[in-house]
């Protein structure tokens, strides 16, 4: 999708300030004012029936920019799922329908109810699975759905475009559909246009017909796999190729023409990570092709199948392309990842959105982790949690699926994106590399052309591991909150430590529509290190209050619970400056050395600013010299400012 906030800012700087509030999240603090914030139940919406199956459509339009309209006819081929079938209802938003027919008869009668549905009544009754086709005159000047990009007073250079954006309901406001997610079906694209501009839409090229006389060249696209209506893909405008392939598809990216350099800067790795994505899901690349088309005043990325559409503002040169926190590699890969999660295997509805867009947030991570290693994928799993409770300290909080939202734009949101992320981390944790990677290529061949829902991807777990894991994603995916733990340590001076867990969460009466768990259960990875080395136990927090009690053959030196940092939780954990100095400057987890980093930018003192400093300037990561220079520019002394020079040579 492209319309919504939190998948248009592919940058990553909204994920990095995110970080700088993770200090106050280790205490627990929450503002006030998002708890005091009143909330209303969402309505219960379930997925929507349908009393016929789309088989195909077939779209022929042409457009008028001066009026910004769309005219034409679509054909629609379907199959009723019931005997006596004698009227067909379809979605059309805001159009003037001319004529309806059947595809290979005469006219037939229609009504059109609250400029929103499409009537029609058939010549007979139809029996269950019978082939029938209606052809439909329309014409509409979409308020959305649509948008002709033109010149004008205050930007006269802007090119002459249009595009389509159909997620999650606004395609039906240019050509008459099934506007809704659980349907797939073929389709192919007739677009005529001036004959300067092409037109890119989904599926393989078949023709591209001129009219010499009216000056016209009509473009037919046809895609053979089924997919679901808001998928459906138009672009026209004026654009250079950039060509690339992988296994003999085709990819290209479409860029303006003084922008060919920067486009092969910007999408040159799409090959290599459909080379990484098929070799971890053992599935080829699903599609005839694959193109990126840049586009005027688009937000971020959408993955229409085969046609992904990206704002122009993501073409990139290459000084700009080596800042990791700003290149198109995340947006790139998020859309790619889509081919698979989101287009082949679609949610059956929008409460389960999670399927396509928390898969496709998690294989941005997946590629940062094959180029950048492990621990920039654990420091982007970190921002991933930190945006998560952005949404919840503003008051935004509820399960990752649910059948509770006011409409469906309402659930592109942190959850979906980036809380769902990390909790296929933790899935990920939970099962281990390899079984975790053999469910979901199970996950993905099992359902290849499917619509499905969070059930299916528990049982395609299980067939693949054997483990029933239906305690998770109730506390993970159907309920909500995290868990709040409040730790503490004693160590006998001899060779025990003793670690007490306690969940101190609250439930959130404000939301009583939404359950959440009493407490939560999960395996944690307890490391500890001690001067003769570190060691990684694995315990399960199953109860409100556990304690724990560990062998060790000295003082512990660093305690760090849940290493990796792979659990979305909240923590209060009282230590020393000098245990978390100790901890930012030698523990071998990356995150142990990341949060060390964030929670001593409450602490002062000199020696503080001297272990950041040093952290700063030589810490092999560079997350964590990023935390540790956030926190040197909070302390404002003359030996920050030194540090921070330091740092910068």
């Amino acid at each position: 999708m492209s319309e919504h906030q939190i998948k248009r800012s592919f940058f990553r700087r909204a994920r990095l300030l995110a970080l700088l509030a993770a200090l106050s999240l280790l205490a627990g603090a929450v503002p006030q004012s998002a708890l005091a914030q009143a909330a209303q139940a969402p309505p219960v919406k379930w997925p929507r029936s349908h009393d016929y199956d789309v088989q195909h459509y077939r779209i022929a339009v042409s457009f008028d920019w001066s009026k910004k309209s769309v005219a034409g006819e679509t054909t629609i081929a379907f199959r009723p799922f019931r005997d006596d079938f004698k009227e067909v209802t379809v979605d059309a938003g805001d159009m003037r329908i001319n004529s309806v027919r059947l595809a290979r008869g005469g006219p037939l009668e229609f009504r059109y109810v609250n400029n929103e549905k499409l009537v029609i009544a058939l010549d007979r009754a139809y029996a269950a699975g019978s082939d029938v086709a209606v052809t439909i005159s329309h014409s509409a000047t979409p308020k959305k759905g649509l948008t002709f990009i033109t010149p004008n007073e205050s930007d006269p250079n802007r090119p002459y475009q249009i595009w389509s954006q159909g997620q999650s309901e606004d395609n039906h406001y240019w050509f008459p559909c099934y506007d809704y997610p659980n349907d797939f079906a073929t389709a192919e694209l007739l677009a005529t246009v001036e004959e300067k501009y092409q037109v890119i839409s989904n599926g393989s090229l078949v023709s591209v017909q001129p009219n010499q006389q009216a000056k016209t060249r009509t473009w037919h696209w046809k895609m053979d796999k089924p997919f679901s209506s808001y998928l459906v893909s138009v672009v026209v405008g004026e654009f250079a190729e950039v060509k690339d392939q992988f296994k003999g598809t085709p990819i290209t990216s479409y860029v303006y023409k003084d922008q060919i350099e920067n486009g092969r800067v910007s999408f040159g790795k799409t090959p290599e990570m459909m080379k990484l994505f098929t070799g971890l899901l053992d599935v080829e690349y699903p599609f005839s092709k694959y193109a990126q088309v840049t586009t005027r005043d688009f937000n971020g990325g959408m993955e229409n199948v085969t046609a992904t559409t990206l704002a122009d503002v993501y073409v990139l040169d290459r000084r700009a392309h080596m800042d990791v926190a700003h290149n198109t590699d995340t947006l790139v890969s998020h859309e790619l990842a889509h081919s698979w999660f989101g287009n082949m295997i679609t949610c059956r509805d929008w409460g389960e959105l999670w399927l396509n867009e928390s898969f496709a947030t998690f294989f941005e991570s997946v590629w940062i982790e094959h180029e950048r290693g492990r621990d920039g994928y654990q420091y982007e799993m970190l921002a991933n949690q930190q945006t998560a409770f952005q949404a919840w300290w503003q008051g935004n909080r509820r399960p990752i699926a649910t059948k509770r939202y006011t409409n469906p734009d309402a659930l592109f949101d942190a959850y979906t994106y980036q809380r769902g992320a990390a909790v296929i981390n933790m899935l990920r944790f939970v099962l281990g590399d390899d079984p975790f990677w053999r469910a979901v290529r199970h996950y993905v061949k099992k359902h290849r052309w499917q619509n499905v829902e969070t059930q299916q991807l528990v049982i395609a777990i299980e067939e693949a591991t054997g483990q029933n894991l239906q305690w998770f994603f109730d506390q993970w995916v159907y309920k909500y909150g995290q868990p709040e733990f409040e730790i503490s340590s004693s160590y006998d001076g001899k060779n025990s430590l003793k670690l007490s867990v306690r969940q101190a969460q609250k439930a959130d009466d404000k939301r009583p529509w939404f359950e959440a768990p009493e407490f939560f259960t999960m395996p944690v990875d307890i490391a500890i290190t001690t001067s003769a080395g570190e060691k990684v136990h694995r315990v399960q927090v199953d109860a409100r209050e556990k304690e724990f009690t560990f062998q060790v053959d000295s003082k512990p030196l660093i305690i760090n619970f849940d290493r990796g940092n792979h659990i979305i939780k909240l923590v209060k954990f009282n230590r020393s400056n000098d245990d978390l100095i100790y901890q930012l400057l030698n523990d071998s987890d990356v995150m142990g050395r990341t949060l060390a980093a964030i929670e001593l930018r409450s602490r002062r003192g000199d020696d503080v600013t001297a272990a950041l400093g040093q952290a700063a300037a030589r810490d092999k990561f560079w997350g964590v010299r990023f935390e540790a220079v956030k926190a040197l520019s909070e302390v404002r002394s003359e030996s920050s400012r030194a540090a921070l020079t330091e740092a910068a040579r």
